[in-house]
């Protein structure tokens, strides 16, 4: 009996399904957190978010503001350190950046994509980058040089490739965005509470 209830329980965590629009997503344990698999592909939030052509791969792109309310009850977009975290977990070597290059098979083995970037209602960048959005320290004043002014840089996970190798970088990043936090759109990945 107790090991048919084991295999019942077992069941029970590899899924989840969104009772707000019926997705699932498969659940993947990383050290002692709880991962969506899935890039999130819930698109009823406020603020930017679509599906382009590609979500059947990539999920839906979403802005800052439509990042905040994407991951459903019970879950929350990743915190810097959680992505980290993930990271250290990850078979590879730390560079200089926070990160480490990795394998193609450790981005594969945890659902970390290339999906590019969104901007009106399309996908750039699909197959060569990735960014994901972190729920820490999203905003901030950056001033790069005096002509530009007051620049602001959203914190996000990027994954590139230097060169031909089979080797990825994966880390935090401040891509640069003047008045356009809103009009960007990247992938998210939800972590359990």
């Amino acid at each position: 009996m107790k090991y048919l209830l084991l295999l019942f329980v077992t069941l029970q965590l590899s899924s989840f399904k969104d009772p707000r629009d019926e997705s699932i997503y498969h659940l993947i344990e990383r050290g002692d957190q709880t991962w969506l698999v899935e890039n999130m592909r819930f698109k009823d939030v406020e603020g930017v978010a679509y599906q382009p052509k590609s979500f059947a791969n990539y999920g839906s792109y979403y802005s800052h503001t439509s990042s905040s309310n994407v991951c459903p009850q019970g879950f929350h977009i990743p915190s810097k350190g959680q992505w980290l975290e993930l990271i250290d977990q990850m078979m590879g070597i730390q560079n200089d950046r926070e990160g480490k290059v990795v394998p193609r098979v450790e981005l594969e083995k945890n659902s970390l994509l290339l999906g590019g970037i969104g901007r009106q209602d399309t996908a750039f960048m699909t197959n060569a980058v990735g960014f994901y959005w972190t729920s820490s320290d999203t905003l901030k004043p950056y001033f790069r040089s005096p002509e530009e002014g007051n620049q602001r840089h959203i914190v996000g996970i990027h994954i590139w490739q230097k060169d031909e190798s089979d080797s990825f970088h994966i880390e935090p990043t401040y891509m640069l965005a003047k008045g356009r936090e809103n009009t960007l759109a990247i992938s998210c990945k939800c972590v359990k509470d």
